[in-house]
């Protein structure tokens, strides 16, 4: 109760804000904006188009290769097994047991969602939320997985670092028309060093996205090295040289 009442009471400023603002914008402090979306009939489907969990949908965002989470991240298939050795001991397990609470809600939160895939993104962006959750299973997993089971999670840590890599550096929001983003447009770009790929600034909701590879239209994104005159892998190095200060510092760390 205590926790719940300091929950309520730090949100209840934000919550505010919200309700003035939907009183001014709609003209009623509990209209959400979603209410009022156009070009979307679904959203007045169930609950804003959520109804029940669908068996297809929940394949589609675990291993599909539109939107599947497991493919991007092998290590969080492992994370189950760490909650449940977290769950053991008597002292852990409730927070074990709340982690995996919120993380099966937004697994069936988001497989009950008629516009599940999200938009442009890479991966299952509604599912998100529950990834800090599920990555409390990662410690009890590394640390009873000795030598052969900490090089397994290092390496499905790597291959989920290279293409998070991939995806920030061409686009973390591909059109959703391309049914396999990775292999049809991140991947290829990131080969040829065709970084930076968004030419659809933050008050622009439209992409010529036919045209997003070989600069052949302007690009409004760029990373620190297209700054100084850096051009396809090579402007990666500015990314790459805070990535060895940080761990450098993190090196000297008792």
């Amino acid at each position: 109760v205590p926790a719940a009442a300091r929950i309520i009471a730090g949100g209840s400023g934000f919550a505010a804000v919200l309700f003035a603002y939907n009183a001014v914008a709609f003209g009623s402090p509990l209209h959400l904006g979603y209410a009022s979306e156009e070009g979307f009939t679904q959203l007045h489907t169930g609950l804003f188009g959520i109804t029940y969990p669908q068996w297809w949908r929940l394949r589609e965002i675990l291993v599909g290769s539109y939107r599947g989470l497991l493919p991007l991240s092998p290590l969080i298939a492992l994370t189950p097994v760490g909650l449940v050795m977290l769950g053991r001991e008597p002292a852990r397990r409730r927070p074990a047991i709340v982690a995996a609470a919120i993380a099966a809600f937004y697994l069936l939160l988001n497989a009950s969602y008629y516009y599940w895939e999200g938009g442009w993104a890479i991966g299952p962006r509604h599912v998100t939320p529950a990834l800090p959750f599920l990555a409390l299973g990662l410690a009890p997993l590394w640390d009873a997985g000795g030598r052969a089971g900490r090089a397994v999670l290092s390496a499905a840590w790597l291959w989920g670092v290279a293409l998070t890599l991939v995806a920030v550096s061409t686009t973390p929001q591909p059109p959703a028309s391309f049914k396999a983003p990775l292999s049809e447009l991140l991947w290829p770009a990131f080969r040829d060093g065709d970084l930076s790929l968004n030419d659809a600034t933050f008050v622009h909701s439209s992409s010529r996205f036919g045209s997003l590879r070989g600069n052949q239209v302007p690009h409004a994104a760029w990373n620190l090295g297209e700054i100084i005159h850096l051009h396809g892998h090579a402007s990666l190095l500015p990314l790459g040289l805070v990535w060895a200060l940080a761990a450098a510092a993190l090196s000297r760390t008792p």
